[in-house]
């Protein structure tokens, strides 16, 4: 799980880098799209959305079988950015907090590649 969020974030910083994207992203963006992709999988379980929906887990019952897994991860990286020593946004103004938060949840719940 780790080594697939290290991957995924490094290509994420090579698209960054190595093509014009940057140019169109506002800085704090840039780091809300390569902290979605450190995340994305947070607390993967190594089961699929359709092993929680046919098995009624509780995660599948809690997100009411709309990506869960995805869900789940976005949720529990929130969570653990409650944590004082975990939270990357105690110094955001609230506007850009809440800006960067939206794009997060946008940007994992597009990791369902059943949407």
């Amino acid at each position: 799980n780790f080594q697939h969020a290290v991957a995924v974030t490094h290509f994420l910083f090579l698209i960054l880098r190595d093509t014009e994207v940057l140019q169109k992203l506002s800085p704090h963006n840039a780091f809300a799209l390569m902290l979605s992709a450190l995340v994305h999988d947070v607390d993967h379980r190594g089961r699929t959305n359709l092993y929680e929906i046919n098995t009624s887990s509780s995660l599948a019952i809690l997100y009411n079988d709309q990506s869960v897994l995805e869900n789940h991860h976005c949720a529990t990286a929130f969570l653990l950015m409650q944590n004082p020593t975990m939270n990357v946004f105690k110094n955001t103004p609230i506007d850009m907090r809440k800006e960067m938060r939206k794009m997060m949840v946008s940007c994992i719940l597009a990791t369902d590649m059943s949407k």
